[in-house]
């Protein structure tokens, strides 16, 4: 098929029935296909209409030129489209060729809707790529859909091809608006620093920064933590000086921070409370803040735990008043449940943080303590009396019944913690509570 001198002497109707059996290729496909510049410029000489002669997929040759990404050949047939004229028409009738008045070459579908520029991207072919691109100043090439309603910018986006995307957004800006859905899942999932930064440069407005997932309303900030990219996460906060992004929440109402803390990821984290170390601890529609999560969180993990308590320091530094807050209609503070959980390392961050957050009790008038003594938790109440220094009137506080710690484990029964209290030089056991019972009562009962 390459053999220049017989297409030079071959009559040109012969050229215009030679159709491949089964794809309807026309000999200009072939030629196309197999690379043939020579050839396809004397085919088209003698034969012009089959420029435009589609084959069984609707194909023209440029679609197949653009397909095997020869540059020299994509730029051939542009230019012999360009070359078109009204004195060809009459050629292109006769020889049964089809005349779309205004429509390029550029601009035909095949049966899947592609144009000759969805093929070049899919294949990643650059040069013939931009030949295209450059081709068509008004850039309506770009926005032309296929029958699934994909531009070739959109199959460009899909599979991250960085280098054609710079180019395009750098042409025209604007682009990215049509490309913002595709665009965010991008910036949420990518893990290429520079393409997240080209479609950034490519917003200055923020209004593909600040989308939300149509499923569940994560923000690019909410999946940069999922997937755990750090850099990411910090080009987002960046590119945000307004602190909107961090304040958003999904349909959890989780904002990122509640994310990060669930994931345990420091790092995150830390980025998260820089970008805006004010921001509220709001509770998500669980009732949980960021704080509220470091500590109720299950630590099966020895690395999950220290990670944890790294995290919580960071929350409790950043805003020590949290310890003080009410989590629940219970009148719970956050060393409540960090006792009720038994979490000695949560406790320790607490009372150091915000010493003056022993004495909170709850709406049963019950501090800490109290709750070491109701639930029977010996190794809290053994850990904080032997490496605290805790204040007279909490360990003798008496809730709303007159119970002190050592009544309430009194009349729990609970031995082992009656003890540590009993043995400790601070501990009043001569107190009696609402009912007139002193603590030896108690014991003795």
């Amino acid at each position: 098929m390459g053999d220049l001198d017989f297409f030079k002497g071959v009559a040109s109707d012969v050229l215009l029935n030679s159709i491949t059996e089964g794809s309807a290729d026309s000999v200009l496909d072939i030629v196309a296909k197999e690379n043939h510049l020579g050839c396809c410029e004397e085919i088209c000489k003698k034969c012009p209409s089959l420029l435009y002669r589609l084959n069984y997929n609707g194909d023209t040759p440029l679609h197949h030129a653009a397909w095997h990404g020869d540059p020299k050949m994509v730029k051939f047939f542009i230019s012999a489209d360009t070359k078109m004229d009204f004195k060809n028409e009459e050629d292109i009738e006769s020889q049964g060729g089809e005349i779309v008045p205004n429509k390029k070459l550029l601009m035909m579908k095949n049966r899947q809707g592609n144009t000759a520029l969805h093929h070049a991207v899919k294949k990643r072919h650059h040069e013939a790529a931009m030949i295209m691109i450059e081709a068509d100043p008004d850039n309506k090439l770009l926005i032309m859909s296929n029958n699934n309603n994909q531009t070739a910018l959109d199959l460009a986006v899909e599979s991250k091809y960085f280098r054609i995307l710079r180019i395009v957004f750098g042409k025209v800006p604007y682009m990215a608006n049509d490309l913002k859905k595709k665009a965010f899942n991008l910036i949420a999932t990518c893990d290429n620093l520079a393409m997240v930064e080209l479609l950034i440069e490519a917003d200055p407005d923020k209004k593909l920064l600040r989308m939300v997932d149509d499923s569940n309303k994560d923000s690019a900030l909410h999946w940069a933590v999922r997937y755990q990219n750090i850099k990411i996460l910090s080009m987002l906060i960046k590119a945000d000086p307004d602190k909107m992004l961090v304040r958003v929440v999904n349909e959890d109402k989780d904002t990122a921070l509640h994310l990060a803390v669930r994931l345990a990821s420091v790092g995150a984290v830390k980025l998260l409370i820089e970008a805006d170390p004010d921001l509220e601890y709001c509770p998500n529609n669980s009732g949980e803040t960021p704080l509220l999560i470091a500590v109720n969180e299950d630590m099966t993990a020895s690395a999950t735990f220290h990670m944890l308590s790294e995290i919580r320091k960071l929350l409790l530094k950043a805003q020590p008043s949290q310890c003080k807050a009410r989590i629940d209609d219970r009148g719970w503070t956050l060393l409540h449940l960090a006792t009720r959980k038994g979490n000695l390392r949560a406790i320790d961050d607490i009372i150091q943080i915000s010493p003056d957050c022993v004495h909170l009790v709850d709406i049963e008038g019950q501090n800490f303590l109290h709750f070491a003594a109701k639930y029977e938790l010996v190794k809290v109440m053994m850990h904080v009396l032997g490496s605290k220094e805790i204040p007279d009137s909490v360990l003798n506080g008496k809730d709303k019944k007159g119970n002190t710690p050592l009544h309430t484990a009194a009349l729990n029964g609970t031995e082992s913690v009656v003890l540590c209290l009993l043995y400790y030089p601070k501990v009043d056991k001569t107190t009696v509570n609402g009912k007139g019972q002193h603590v030896l009562d108690a014991v003795s009962n």
